[in-house]
């Protein structure tokens, strides 16, 4: 029976906070703005690592002619193309609604954009092995 009386009263305690004024909680702007930094910090580690990427494909290809087995060039093209992806998420302009959104500013509606939040399917890429003529 005690267990049903703390039901109620938490469900009583519920309807009171429903009825009671909400008012959102904004994070601070040194908040957003620490989050900003930290997010363009690690897009520019991952610029690196997507040149990184690209320098490593290149000389791959180039000697590609002297290996036998997988074909790695395949392997560090789809890591290339997926930091890439990843920088292209991070972007300020992309970020840009939600940004607003932590700070409480209104976002006008666009006709026909898409929202920041949208799922995308991935792209999936296949890697085979590269055969090679002896």
């Amino acid at each position: 029976m005690a267990e049903k009386d703390d039901a109620s009263k938490r469900a009583a305690g519920a309807e009171a906070l429903g009825k009671s004024e909400r008012r959102l909680v904004h994070p601070s702007p040194e908040a957003i703005e620490a989050l900003h930094l930290l997010i363009e910090t690690e897009r520019a580690r991952l610029m690196k690592a997507v040149d990184t990427l690209s320098c490593v494909l290149a000389a791959m290809e180039k000697e590609s002619g002297r290996f036998t087995g997988p074909y790695y060039p395949n392997a560090i093209e789809v890591a290339r193309d997926l930091v890439s992806h990843t920088l292209d998420e991070l972007d300020s302009v992309r970020l840009k609604p939600i940004m607003s959104a932590l700070r409480g500013e209104a976002q006008p509606a666009s006709k026909g954009a898409k929202g920041a939040m949208e799922i995308k399917e991935p792209n999936v890429t296949y890697l085979k092995p590269r055969v090679t003529q002896h």
